[in-house]
Protein backbone atom coordinates (compact mmCIF):
# COMPACT_ATOMS: atom_id res chain seq x y z
CA UNK A 1 0.00 0.00 0.00
CA UNK A 2 2.25 2.76 -1.28
CA UNK A 3 1.26 6.23 -2.31
CA UNK A 4 1.94 6.84 -6.02
CA UNK A 5 5.43 7.98 -6.83
CA UNK A 6 4.34 10.51 -9.45
CA UNK A 7 2.45 12.83 -7.11
CA UNK A 8 3.29 16.51 -7.39
CA UNK A 9 6.54 17.04 -5.52
CA UNK A 10 5.03 19.29 -2.88
CA UNK A 11 2.30 16.71 -2.21
CA UNK A 12 4.62 13.71 -2.09
CA UNK A 13 6.99 15.38 0.35
CA UNK A 14 4.33 16.05 2.95
CA UNK A 15 2.36 12.81 2.48
CA UNK A 16 2.60 10.05 5.05
CA UNK A 17 3.48 6.91 3.13
CA UNK A 18 1.10 4.03 3.94
CA UNK A 19 3.65 1.50 2.73
CA UNK A 20 6.57 3.54 4.06
CA UNK A 21 8.16 3.78 0.65
CA UNK A 22 11.49 5.13 1.91
CA UNK A 23 13.00 5.97 5.26
CA UNK A 24 13.59 9.55 4.19
CA UNK A 25 9.88 10.19 3.54
CA UNK A 26 9.02 8.88 6.98
CA UNK A 27 11.82 10.88 8.54
CA UNK A 28 10.25 14.08 7.25
CA UNK A 29 6.89 13.29 8.83
CA UNK A 30 8.50 12.10 12.05
CA UNK A 31 10.39 15.36 12.50
CA UNK A 32 7.15 17.28 12.00
CA UNK A 33 5.22 15.00 14.34
CA UNK A 34 7.19 14.92 17.59
CA UNK A 35 10.60 14.55 19.16
CA UNK A 36 10.46 11.70 21.62
CA UNK A 37 12.54 12.40 24.71
CA UNK A 38 10.52 10.62 27.38
CA UNK A 39 12.60 7.98 29.11
CA UNK A 40 10.83 4.71 29.85
CA UNK A 41 10.96 3.43 33.41
CA UNK A 42 14.23 1.70 34.19
CA UNK A 43 15.89 2.68 30.92
CA UNK A 44 18.71 5.10 30.23
CA UNK A 45 18.38 7.03 26.98
CA UNK A 46 21.38 6.98 24.68
CA UNK A 47 21.97 10.32 22.97
CA UNK A 48 22.92 10.06 19.32
CA UNK A 49 25.65 12.36 18.09
CA UNK A 50 27.16 12.98 14.69
CA UNK A 51 30.46 11.65 13.44
CA UNK A 52 29.80 7.93 13.93
CA UNK A 53 32.18 5.91 11.81
CA UNK A 54 30.60 3.21 9.66
CA UNK A 55 32.52 0.24 8.35
CA UNK A 56 34.52 -0.56 11.50
CA UNK A 57 34.60 -4.02 12.96
CA UNK A 58 31.52 -5.68 14.47
CA UNK A 59 31.10 -4.74 18.12
CA UNK A 60 33.12 -1.54 17.90
CA UNK A 61 31.53 1.89 18.15
CA UNK A 62 29.46 2.57 15.05
CA UNK A 63 30.35 -0.69 13.34
CA UNK A 64 27.64 -2.67 11.54
CA UNK A 65 26.74 -6.04 13.01
CA UNK A 66 26.96 -9.18 10.90
CA UNK A 67 23.97 -9.46 8.56
CA UNK A 68 21.38 -11.91 9.79
CA UNK A 69 22.69 -12.23 13.35
CA UNK A 70 20.04 -14.05 15.36
CA UNK A 71 19.32 -15.58 18.75
CA UNK A 72 16.44 -17.06 20.70
CA UNK A 73 14.37 -15.12 23.17
CA UNK A 74 11.62 -16.28 25.49
CA UNK A 75 8.48 -14.12 25.44
CA UNK A 76 8.47 -11.55 28.23
CA UNK A 77 6.11 -8.93 29.59
CA UNK A 78 6.34 -5.54 27.90
CA UNK A 79 8.84 -3.34 29.74
CA UNK A 80 9.13 -0.53 27.19
CA UNK A 81 12.88 -0.92 26.79
CA UNK A 82 15.33 -2.02 24.11
CA UNK A 83 16.18 -5.72 24.15
CA UNK A 84 19.62 -5.84 25.86
CA UNK A 85 20.60 -8.97 23.91
CA UNK A 86 20.51 -7.24 20.52
CA UNK A 87 23.88 -6.81 18.75
CA UNK A 88 25.63 -3.60 19.79
CA UNK A 89 25.06 -1.68 16.56
CA UNK A 90 21.35 -2.52 16.43
CA UNK A 91 20.96 -1.67 20.12
CA UNK A 92 22.51 1.75 19.56
CA UNK A 93 20.04 2.56 16.79
CA UNK A 94 17.00 1.51 18.81
CA UNK A 95 18.27 3.54 21.77
CA UNK A 96 18.57 6.71 19.68
CA UNK A 97 16.78 9.88 20.64
CA UNK A 98 14.89 10.13 17.32
CA UNK A 99 14.30 6.43 16.64
CA UNK A 100 10.97 5.33 15.20
CA UNK A 101 9.67 2.14 13.55
CA UNK A 102 9.20 3.34 9.96
CA UNK A 103 7.86 -0.04 8.83
CA UNK A 104 6.16 -2.79 10.81
CA UNK A 105 5.21 -5.71 8.60
CA UNK A 106 4.02 -9.32 9.10
CA UNK A 107 4.89 -12.38 7.07
CA UNK A 108 4.53 -16.16 7.51
CA UNK A 109 3.99 -16.04 11.26
CA UNK A 110 6.78 -13.53 11.87
CA UNK A 111 6.88 -9.78 12.23
CA UNK A 112 9.60 -7.34 11.18
CA UNK A 113 10.34 -3.73 12.00
CA UNK A 114 12.54 -1.36 10.06
CA UNK A 115 13.90 1.10 12.62
CA UNK A 116 15.61 4.37 11.81
CA UNK A 117 17.25 6.94 14.05
CA UNK A 118 17.37 10.23 12.16
CA UNK A 119 18.51 12.45 15.01
CA UNK A 120 22.18 12.72 14.11
CA UNK A 121 23.97 15.19 11.86
CA UNK A 122 24.95 12.45 9.42
CA UNK A 123 21.44 11.40 8.43
CA UNK A 124 19.58 8.23 9.35
CA UNK A 125 20.93 5.05 10.90
CA UNK A 126 18.81 2.03 10.02
CA UNK A 127 18.27 -1.40 11.55
CA UNK A 128 16.09 -4.35 10.55
CA UNK A 129 14.76 -6.55 13.35
CA UNK A 130 12.46 -9.54 12.81
CA UNK A 131 10.86 -11.94 15.26
CA UNK A 132 9.53 -15.44 14.60
CA UNK A 133 8.24 -17.07 17.77
CA UNK A 134 11.13 -16.83 20.23
CA UNK A 135 13.78 -16.26 17.54
CA UNK A 136 14.99 -12.71 16.94
CA UNK A 137 17.12 -11.76 13.92
CA UNK A 138 18.65 -8.32 13.38
CA UNK A 139 21.12 -6.38 11.30
CA UNK A 140 22.35 -2.85 10.69
CA UNK A 141 21.73 -1.70 7.13
CA UNK A 142 24.30 0.44 5.29
CA UNK A 143 23.59 4.13 5.52
CA UNK A 144 23.38 4.29 1.71
CA UNK A 145 20.69 1.59 1.59
CA UNK A 146 17.60 3.86 1.68
CA UNK A 147 15.55 0.71 2.29
CA UNK A 148 11.90 -0.18 1.92
CA UNK A 149 10.29 -3.31 3.38
CA UNK A 150 7.12 -5.20 2.43
CA UNK A 151 5.68 -8.47 3.66
CA UNK A 152 5.56 -11.13 0.93
CA UNK A 153 5.19 -14.93 0.89
CA UNK A 154 8.29 -16.44 2.46
CA UNK A 155 9.38 -13.32 4.36
CA UNK A 156 9.89 -9.66 3.52
CA UNK A 157 10.96 -7.98 0.30
CA UNK A 158 13.81 -5.64 1.18
CA UNK A 159 14.74 -3.07 -1.46
CA UNK A 160 17.95 -1.09 -1.10
CA UNK A 161 20.16 0.88 -3.45
CA UNK A 162 21.83 -2.44 -4.31
CA UNK A 163 18.65 -4.24 -5.38
CA UNK A 164 16.16 -6.68 -3.89
CA UNK A 165 16.39 -9.39 -1.26
CA UNK A 166 13.78 -11.62 0.31
CA UNK A 167 14.57 -11.79 4.03
CA UNK A 168 13.12 -14.97 5.53
CA UNK A 169 11.50 -15.04 9.00
CA UNK A 170 14.64 -16.88 10.14
CA UNK A 171 16.79 -13.93 9.02
CA UNK A 172 18.28 -15.51 5.90
CA UNK A 173 18.70 -13.65 2.58
CA UNK A 174 17.38 -14.87 -0.77
CA UNK A 175 18.11 -12.85 -3.92
CA UNK A 176 15.18 -11.46 -5.94
CA UNK A 177 15.63 -10.26 -9.53
CA UNK A 178 13.76 -7.46 -11.29
CA UNK A 179 13.46 -8.81 -14.83
CA UNK A 180 11.86 -5.67 -16.21
CA UNK A 181 9.70 -7.92 -18.35
CA UNK A 182 6.00 -7.42 -19.00
CA UNK A 183 3.30 -9.83 -17.91
CA UNK A 184 0.31 -11.00 -19.92
CA UNK A 185 -1.35 -13.35 -17.42
CA UNK A 186 -1.30 -12.90 -13.64
CA UNK A 187 -1.20 -16.21 -11.81
CA UNK A 188 -2.36 -17.53 -8.42
CA UNK A 189 0.41 -16.85 -5.91
CA UNK A 190 1.52 -13.57 -7.51
CA UNK A 191 2.00 -10.69 -5.06
CA UNK A 192 1.78 -7.02 -6.07
CA UNK A 193 4.62 -4.95 -4.61
CA UNK A 194 5.70 -1.34 -5.01
CA UNK A 195 9.28 -0.58 -6.03
CA UNK A 196 11.22 2.54 -6.92
CA UNK A 197 10.78 1.58 -10.57
CA UNK A 198 7.02 1.17 -10.27
CA UNK A 199 4.64 -1.64 -9.37
CA UNK A 200 5.75 -5.22 -9.91
CA UNK A 201 4.37 -8.72 -9.44
CA UNK A 202 6.56 -10.97 -7.31
CA UNK A 203 6.58 -14.51 -8.68
CA UNK A 204 9.07 -16.82 -7.05
CA UNK A 205 12.40 -14.99 -7.14
CA UNK A 206 11.46 -12.66 -9.99
CA UNK A 207 9.75 -9.27 -10.25
CA UNK A 208 7.63 -8.69 -13.36
CA UNK A 209 5.93 -5.49 -14.52
CA UNK A 210 2.28 -5.27 -13.46
CA UNK A 211 -0.14 -5.36 -16.42
CA UNK A 212 -2.30 -2.28 -16.91
CA UNK A 213 -5.24 -1.39 -19.14
CA UNK A 214 -4.30 0.53 -22.28
CA UNK A 215 -0.73 1.00 -21.03
CA UNK A 216 -1.78 3.26 -18.16
CA UNK A 217 0.59 3.94 -15.27
CA UNK A 218 -0.30 1.80 -12.25
CA UNK A 219 -0.82 3.75 -9.03
CA UNK A 220 -1.66 0.74 -6.82
CA UNK A 221 -2.39 -2.96 -7.30
CA UNK A 222 -3.63 -6.10 -5.53
CA UNK A 223 -3.75 -9.73 -6.70
CA UNK A 224 -6.29 -12.17 -5.23
CA UNK A 225 -5.26 -15.74 -4.30
CA UNK A 226 -6.99 -16.95 -7.49
CA UNK A 227 -4.86 -14.62 -9.62
CA UNK A 228 -7.35 -11.83 -10.37
CA UNK A 229 -5.71 -8.41 -10.36
CA UNK A 230 -7.22 -5.08 -9.30
CA UNK A 231 -5.35 -1.92 -10.29
CA UNK A 232 -5.77 1.82 -9.88
CA UNK A 233 -4.35 3.76 -12.81
CA UNK A 234 -3.99 7.42 -13.66
CA UNK A 235 -6.33 8.49 -16.45
CA UNK A 236 -6.38 12.18 -17.31
CA UNK A 237 -6.90 14.18 -14.11
CA UNK A 238 -8.52 11.28 -12.25
CA UNK A 239 -8.06 7.68 -11.16
CA UNK A 240 -9.61 4.61 -12.82
CA UNK A 241 -9.94 1.29 -10.97
CA UNK A 242 -10.15 -1.86 -13.09
CA UNK A 243 -9.91 -5.62 -12.56
CA UNK A 244 -8.82 -8.48 -14.79
CA UNK A 245 -8.43 -12.22 -14.69
CA UNK A 246 -6.00 -12.45 -17.58
CA UNK A 247 -4.19 -9.10 -17.66
CA UNK A 248 -5.62 -8.17 -21.05
CA UNK A 249 -9.41 -7.96 -20.66
CA UNK A 250 -10.44 -5.40 -18.04
CA UNK A 251 -13.66 -4.67 -16.13
CA UNK A 252 -14.37 -1.05 -15.21
CA UNK A 253 -16.87 -1.20 -12.35
CA UNK A 254 -15.52 1.39 -9.94
CA UNK A 255 -17.00 4.91 -9.92
CA UNK A 256 -14.88 7.81 -8.67
CA UNK A 257 -15.93 11.14 -7.20
CA UNK A 258 -14.30 14.59 -7.40
CA UNK A 259 -11.96 13.42 -10.15
CA UNK A 260 -10.30 16.81 -10.49
CA UNK A 261 -9.11 16.65 -6.87
CA UNK A 262 -7.80 13.07 -6.79
CA UNK A 263 -4.01 12.89 -6.57
CA UNK A 264 -3.49 9.23 -5.68
CA UNK A 265 -4.94 5.87 -4.71
CA UNK A 266 -4.10 3.06 -2.27
CA UNK A 267 -5.34 -0.55 -2.56
CA UNK A 268 -5.41 -3.32 0.04
CA UNK A 269 -7.02 -6.75 0.03
CA UNK A 270 -7.41 -10.18 1.58
CA UNK A 271 -8.91 -13.02 -0.40
CA UNK A 272 -11.58 -11.57 -2.70
CA UNK A 273 -12.19 -8.61 -0.38
CA UNK A 274 -10.61 -5.43 -1.72
CA UNK A 275 -10.53 -1.80 -0.54
CA UNK A 276 -9.55 1.32 -2.47
CA UNK A 277 -8.83 4.70 -0.87
CA UNK A 278 -8.74 7.79 -3.10
CA UNK A 279 -6.61 10.67 -1.86
CA UNK A 280 -6.78 14.37 -2.59
CA UNK A 281 -4.84 17.53 -1.88
CA UNK A 282 -5.75 20.39 0.43
CA UNK A 283 -4.44 23.98 0.69
CA UNK A 284 -3.72 23.40 4.40
CA UNK A 285 -1.08 20.81 3.50
CA UNK A 286 -3.08 17.73 4.46
CA UNK A 287 -3.95 14.79 2.21
CA UNK A 288 -7.73 14.28 2.52
CA UNK A 289 -9.29 10.84 2.08
CA UNK A 290 -11.91 11.57 -0.59
CA UNK A 291 -13.44 8.11 -0.95
CA UNK A 292 -13.10 4.59 0.40
CA UNK A 293 -14.61 1.80 -1.70
CA UNK A 294 -14.99 -1.84 -0.67
CA UNK A 295 -15.65 -4.96 -2.73
CA UNK A 296 -16.27 -8.56 -1.65
CA UNK A 297 -16.02 -10.05 -5.16
CA UNK A 298 -12.55 -9.06 -6.36
CA UNK A 299 -13.64 -5.74 -7.80
CA UNK A 300 -16.78 -6.76 -9.68
CA UNK A 301 -19.09 -4.67 -7.46
CA UNK A 302 -18.38 -1.89 -4.96
CA UNK A 303 -19.87 -0.09 -1.96
CA UNK A 304 -18.75 3.51 -1.46
CA UNK A 305 -18.00 5.71 1.53
CA UNK A 306 -17.63 9.22 0.17
CA UNK A 307 -16.83 12.52 1.86
CA UNK A 308 -20.05 12.67 3.89
CA UNK A 309 -19.41 9.32 5.58
CA UNK A 310 -15.71 10.00 5.93
CA UNK A 311 -16.19 13.08 8.13
CA UNK A 312 -13.78 12.25 10.92
CA UNK A 313 -13.78 15.83 12.21
CA UNK A 314 -14.24 19.36 10.85
CA UNK A 315 -11.92 18.63 7.95
CA UNK A 316 -12.89 15.00 7.43
CA UNK A 317 -10.41 12.12 7.32
CA UNK A 318 -6.91 13.05 6.20
CA UNK A 319 -3.30 11.86 6.05
CA UNK A 320 -3.78 8.15 5.46
CA UNK A 321 -0.87 6.09 6.75
CA UNK A 322 -2.29 2.57 6.67
CA UNK A 323 -4.97 0.54 4.86
CA UNK A 324 -5.84 -3.12 5.46
CA UNK A 325 -8.65 -5.61 4.87
CA UNK A 326 -9.53 -8.20 7.51
CA UNK A 327 -10.59 -11.81 6.97
CA UNK A 328 -14.26 -10.88 7.42
CA UNK A 329 -14.09 -8.13 4.80
CA UNK A 330 -13.84 -5.25 7.26
CA UNK A 331 -11.59 -2.45 6.04
CA UNK A 332 -9.31 -0.64 8.48
CA UNK A 333 -7.56 2.71 7.99
CA UNK A 334 -5.13 4.61 10.14
CA UNK A 335 -5.10 8.36 9.58
CA UNK A 336 -3.35 11.36 11.03
CA UNK A 337 -6.68 13.08 11.65
CA UNK A 338 -8.73 10.38 13.39
CA UNK A 339 -6.40 7.48 14.19
CA UNK A 340 -7.93 4.06 13.55
CA UNK A 341 -11.07 3.98 11.39
CA UNK A 342 -13.30 0.97 10.63
CA UNK A 343 -15.28 0.59 7.38
CA UNK A 344 -17.67 -2.36 7.18
CA UNK A 345 -18.75 -4.27 4.08
CA UNK A 346 -21.56 -1.76 3.46
CA UNK A 347 -19.14 1.18 3.63
CA UNK A 348 -20.37 2.38 7.02
CA UNK A 349 -17.59 4.30 8.77
CA UNK A 350 -16.70 4.38 12.47
CA UNK A 351 -13.64 6.00 14.10
CA UNK A 352 -12.13 3.80 16.83
CA UNK A 353 -8.93 5.62 17.77
CA UNK A 354 -6.76 3.64 20.21
CA UNK A 355 -4.03 6.16 21.05
CA UNK A 356 -2.92 9.70 20.36
CA UNK A 357 -1.10 8.45 17.26
CA UNK A 358 -2.35 5.28 15.52
CA UNK A 359 -0.56 4.20 12.35
CA UNK A 360 0.48 1.41 10.03
CA UNK A 361 -2.52 -0.93 10.24
CA UNK A 362 -2.24 -4.41 8.68
CA UNK A 363 -4.26 -7.64 8.73
CA UNK A 364 -3.13 -11.27 8.87
CA UNK A 365 -5.83 -13.93 8.60
CA UNK A 366 -8.44 -13.05 11.25
CA UNK A 367 -6.22 -10.65 13.19
CA UNK A 368 -5.82 -6.91 12.63
CA UNK A 369 -2.85 -5.04 14.11
CA UNK A 370 -1.54 -1.49 14.20
CA UNK A 371 1.17 0.53 15.86
CA UNK A 372 -0.10 2.64 18.77
CA UNK A 373 1.66 5.27 20.83
CA UNK A 374 2.79 4.48 24.36
CA UNK A 375 5.51 6.54 26.03
CA UNK A 376 8.93 6.57 24.41
CA UNK A 377 8.32 3.45 22.34
CA UNK A 378 5.21 2.51 20.41
CA UNK A 379 3.61 -0.90 20.84
CA UNK A 380 1.79 -3.29 18.54
CA UNK A 381 -1.94 -3.56 19.30
CA UNK A 382 -3.83 -6.52 17.81
CA UNK A 383 -7.43 -7.73 17.78
CA UNK A 384 -8.91 -11.03 16.63
CA UNK A 385 -12.53 -10.12 17.39
CA UNK A 386 -13.18 -7.29 14.91
CA UNK A 387 -11.82 -4.60 17.19
CA UNK A 388 -13.86 -5.43 20.30
CA UNK A 389 -10.76 -6.12 22.39
CA UNK A 390 -7.11 -5.30 21.80
CA UNK A 391 -3.96 -6.97 23.11
CA UNK A 392 -0.59 -5.19 23.07
CA UNK A 393 2.85 -6.66 22.48
CA UNK A 394 6.33 -5.26 22.08
CA UNK A 395 7.62 -4.46 18.61
CA UNK A 396 10.58 -6.51 17.32
CA UNK A 397 13.71 -5.29 19.08
CA UNK A 398 11.92 -4.22 22.25
CA UNK A 399 10.87 -5.93 25.46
Amino acid sequence: MILPTDLPREVAERAVQPGFDTVLDQARSARRRRRRTTIASGMAAAAVVGGIAWGTGPGSDGGPDPAGSSRSQAPTEITGSVDPDLPAGVHRILSGDMVDPWVVSPSDGGIAALWADCGGANGCRIALVSRLGDQVSSRVLPETAFPSLQGVPGGWLLETADGFTRVTPEGEDQPVYDTGGSLTHPEPGDTAVSTRRGWRLLRGDKLITVPAPEGDTVQAAYVTPAGRIVVAVRRGSGIVVASSGDGSTWSYTHMTTAADRIVGAVIAGQGDDVAVALLGDSPDGSIPVLQVSVSDDAGETWAYASEGRLAGGPGGLADLNGLAVGADGTTWLTTGSAGLVRVDSRANVMATQLSSHDRGVFAVADRVCLVTERGRYDVLSCSDDDGTTWVTQALPGLQ
